[in-house]
């Protein structure tokens, strides 16, 4: 099966500078184990041109939901990942991509999984990563890890070509 790992972030807005920072830290052991992994400051259809021809695609990235505690790393449920809003003026996200590569007949990933890391702040402008997120990068790149080496190995995975 061909893997991809996603980090995405934007490192001038604080938090969401963190998929980004974690990326730093496993990309070289991901690729040694035959995962492919790409760090992005891009979004949207942007991503085409990165799950198009996997059979799984993994992103990393982080949120604000204020639903867990700051540095919590879980995965996204499938079905809130399916309502996800579509269309925004500003912003075309994963749910686009994934209908773009349907409209165009492209070859489309199986398997979707989304990494979300809870942040404090991720819409101010700023050069570093709140304290609260710089104390926890160890436990959270570890999470991070211990995640994607369970998606990789198991076999529930969210089908993303059922219609």
């Amino acid at each position: 099966m061909k893997v991809v790992v996603l980090f995405l972030g934007n490192p001038i807005y604080r938090d969401d500078a963190v998929g980004i920072e974690v990326g730093k830290r496993l990309m070289g052991e991901l690729e040694k184990m035959g995962i492919d992994t790409h760090i992005l400051e891009k979004t949207g259809l942007s991503l085409l041109d990165y799950i198009h021809g996997y059979d799984m695609v993994i992103i990393v990235d982080g949120i604000r939901s204020n639903k867990h505690p700051v540095g919590h790393v879980y995965e996204l449920d499938g079905d809130l990942m399916k309502s996800m809003s579509v269309f925004s003026p500003h912003y075309a996200g994963l749910p686009e991509a994934l209908m773009a590569i349907h409209a165009l007949e492209l070859l489309r990933p199986n398997f979707i999984h989304i990494i979300a890391i809870e942040t404090k702040d991720p819409y101010t402008i700023g050069d570093n990563i709140s304290l609260e997120i710089s104390e926890k990068l160890d436990s959270i790149t570890k999470n991070v890890f211990d995640i994607i080496m369970k998606i990789t190995r198991r076999g529930d995975h969210i089908n993303c070509n059922q219609s």
